[in-house]
């Protein structure tokens, strides 16, 4: 078993429009795809439920017009063209990563791919980073998957983001570090807060988590 699946979870509406497409509609918008034919135009679709009208006139704000290509009842393919360069899939891309499969809610893009090491998903996210100012990874899950009976997915989201800050910056001053680089006044300092509050916000942190991990 090699390698690492993850999918990271992107704040998008300003920038894409499946992700502000996926305000008008409770489901999800999924099967985004994209092709071009060499110019710097790109052909974008995506699929959502026929019941739920997605509009966008491309008018108002120069944004793309969308438009329903094939409808069979249960999901219409709505399809639109677009520029290349505020696209943060194809920025992920950009470095040699193929994406696997992309779906948007609630303003969101969920974007999942799979990698070979810890360092070429640090690569991956600071491509991301750079279309998206709001990248979160939503899991990460070691190569087997589903097929490894000890394969744990954590949804990083269930943080609140002062929780997730703490342990980001936890981990970043060597504070999990054995034997440990950063005392809990220190962490505290560079978060701007006292060390008792500092202690809150990781025990309700690390709680979270290692429920996800343990919870049967």
């Amino acid at each position: 078993m090699t390698g690492l699946r993850a999918e990271l979870s992107i704040a998008a509406v300003e920038s894409c429009p499946v992700a502000a497409a996926s305000l008008q509609t409770d489901e999800p918008l999924r099967d985004v795809t994209w092709t071009t034919d060499g110019t710097p135009t790109t052909v974008e679709r995506f699929d959502a439920p026929s019941d739920t009208p997605i509009v966008h006139d491309g008018e108002s704000d120069g944004a793309p017009a969308f438009e329903t290509v094939f409808d069979d009842g249960t999901a219409q393919t709505v399809e639109f063209e677009r520029g290349w360069d505020d696209c943060v899939c194809e920025q992920i891309e950009s470095v040699g990563c193929p994406v696997d499969d992309v779906r948007a809610s609630d303003g969101r893009l969920r974007v999942k791919f799979r990698v070979r090491s810890n360092e070429r998903l640090k690569e991956v996210i600071a491509a991301a980073r750079e279309a998206a100012t709001d990248v979160r990874l939503s899991y990460v899950v070691s190569g087997g998957g589903e097929e490894r009976s000890d394969a744990v997915v954590v949804d990083r989201d269930q943080l609140t983001d002062r929780q997730r800050e703490a342990v980001e910056t936890a981990y970043a001053a060597g504070y999990f570090a054995h034997p440990r680089e950063a005392n809990a006044e220190a962490v505290a300092e560079q978060l701007g807060v006292s060390a008792s509050t500092f202690r809150e916000h990781l025990a309700a942190a690390q709680a979270k988590l290692f429920g996800s991990v343990f919870e049967t």
